[in-house]
């Protein structure tokens, strides 16, 4: 399971609560700290994220694209910030796959993949 002890514990002792440590504080590494808060019962104050960059500029991170398995991950973990992600983005109308040197190979409607709406493709801008 997500949660057994074995995979969360970070030390040997029962009576010590576990300390996370998650290097990283992009999506990932929020959404895994938000994730063990939620389904595995950490507190968050046990939860601790480190991230190099010293604030978020233009020049730190990247655009993200999200898709449907990852917006469901999401969902399951707050449908609230899933609502935050969809008002940040952008929904993808078309996705289309390049050869190396620019020309079309194929191009297929976003809408096509799901028919709920909250799990539609989505793009973020830094």
């Amino acid at each position: 399971p997500l949660c057994a002890d074995t995979a969360i514990m970070a030390t040997s002792s029962e009576e010590t609560p576990a300390t996370v440590v998650i290097a990283g504080a992009g999506i990932g590494g929020l959404c895994l700290a938000l994730a063990l808060n939620k389904h595995c019962g950490i507190p968050g104050a046990e939860i601790e994220v480190f991230e190099q960059a010293r604030a978020f500029t233009e020049d730190a991170g990247g655009a993200i694209g999200l898709y449907a398995n990852g917006l469901r991950v999401i969902r399951g973990i707050s449908p609230e910030l899933l609502a935050s992600i969809r008002s940040s983005g952008y929904d993808y109308i078309y996705r289309r796959w390049l050869r190396h040197d620019g020309s079309e190979v194929a191009c297929a409607k976003e809408s096509a993949l799901t028919d709920d709406p909250d799990l539609q493709s989505v793009g973020i801008r830094r």
